[in-house]
C-alpha cells in the first residue's frame, strides 16, 4: 500500500521513463514539473507550444532545456490538438495541461471525433495525503461530471477503484457523501446513495473487493470520533479511501479548501480515457503537478501499458 506521494515517485522510479507530452508548455510550473520528472527517470517530455515563450520561460527559471523534443503551436488549442495526437500516434503515453485554460484543454481531448474519449464514463480523482489517516484518499469527482445521477456514480466509483488499485489499497471503502445521513426529497444525492448501497449489496460490484456506505456527511467520512458522536455505525465511516462527492461543485471546493487552507499534498488525474490525462489547475504547484505526473505513470503501467 502506498501511503504518501514520496512512495508514488519512489515506485515510478523503478519503471521505465515514457513520454509525455505538455501542452502549452509556457507555465512555469508545469515546466519545472516536467523537468523535475525527468531528472527523476519517471517521463520523458515533449514541449508543445510558442517555442520563443517556452525558450523564455526555461531560462527565466534556470531550467535546462537543451536536447528535449520542442514541438511549436500557434495557439493553446494548437497545442492541445498536437498532443493528443501524439497519444493517438502512439509518440506520447501521457498528455498534461499546461498554460492552457481548462475548457480549451477538455474540448479538444474530449472530442468525439478526435479526442481520447473510450466507451467510459470519464471522471477526476483528486488524491491527497490525509494527515490524520497516514495514507491516500480521493475525492471525486470534481473536475467532470457536474450533476451526476445514479448510473454515473457508479462509473465514477470504477475509475476511482482504478487509482486505489495503483495505489495498492486492498480492500477500498467508499464513502458516499451527502448534506445528510438520511433520505432527504430535496437532496437528490442521498437517493443516489441508498440506490448505490442497494446496488453493491445485490452484489453489482463484486469484482472488486470494495466496501461502499453512506449517505454520509463528510465528517463522518472522514472521522470515527464524528460518526461515534452520531451513533452511526459502519465499516466505512471515518476509515474511508475514496469520498464519492453529491456533485461537481462539492467535490471541486472540497479539493481546493484542502490544498488552499489545509495545505495537503495532492495530485490531480482523470480516468476513463484511452491515456492517462493530467488534469491540473493552473494555479498548482510544481509539486502538486509532479505528484500528478507520478499518478499517471503510475495508471499508465497497471492500466495502458
Amino acid at each position: 500500500m502506498l501511503n504518501n506521494f514520496s512512495e508514488v515517485i519512489g515506485k515510478c522510479k523503478k519503471l521505465e521513463t515514457k513520454k509525455l507530452a505538455l501542452c502549452s508548455a509556457e507555465d512555469p510550473e508545469a515546466l519545472s514539473a516536467v523537468l523535475r520528472a525527468m531528472e527523476l527517470d519517471i517521463i520523458i517530455p515533449i514541449l508543445i507550444g510558442n517555442k520563443e515563450l517556452i525558450e523564455k520561460t526555461a531560462s527565466d527559471l534556470s531550467l535546462d532545456i537543451s536536447g528535449l523534443e520542442i514541438v511549436s503551436a500557434a495557439s493553446p488549442e494548437e497545442s492541445v490538438d498536437i498532443g493528443v495526437q501524439l497519444i493517438r500516434s502512439g509518440k506520447a503515453q501521457m498528455i498534461m495541461k499546461g498554460l492552457v485554460k481548462t475548457p480549451v484543454f477538455m474540448s479538444t481531448v474530449l472530442s468525439k471525433e478526435k479526442g481520447l474519449r473510450t466507451d467510459r464514463l470519464i471522471s477526476h480523482c483528486y488524491v491527497f495525503e490525509s494527515p490524520l489517516h497516514n495514507s491516500l484518499k480521493i475525492i471525486t469527482d470534481g473536475g467532470i461530471c457536474p450533476q451526476p445521477d445514479t448510473e454515473q456514480k457508479k462509473g465514477i466509483i470504477r475509475n476511482a477503484l482504478c487509482v486505489t488499485d495503483v495505489l495498492e489499497i486492498p480492500e477500498p471503502k467508499v464513502a458516499l457523501v451527502c448534506a445528510s445521513e438520511t433520505k432527504n426529497p430535496k437532496i437528490p444525492a442521498t437517493a443516489h446513495a441508498m440506490e448505490l448501497v442497494d446496488a453493491y449489496n445485490s452484489g453489482e460490484f463484486s469484482d472488486y473487493p470494495v466496501t461502499i456506505d453512506g449517505p454520509f456527511g463528510i465528517d463522518v467520512a472522514f472521522s470515527k470520533e464524528s460518526a461515534e458522536h452520531k451513533k452511526i455505525q459502519s465499516p466505512v465511516a471515518g476509515t474511508a479511501d475514496i469520498w464519492l462527492m453529491p456533485n461537481l461543485e462539492a467535490g471541486n471546493m472540497t479539493a481546493k479548501v484542502l490544498t488552499a487552507f489545509a495545505n495537503v499534498k495532492n495530485g490531480g488525474i482523470l480516468v476513463g480515457t484511452i491515456a492517462p490525462i493530467i488534469l491540473v489547475s493552473r494555479s498548482d504547484t510544481a509539486e502538486i503537478k509532479l505528484n500528478a505526473i507520478a499518478l499517471a505513470r503510475l495508471l499508465f503501467e497497471a492500466k495502458y501499458k
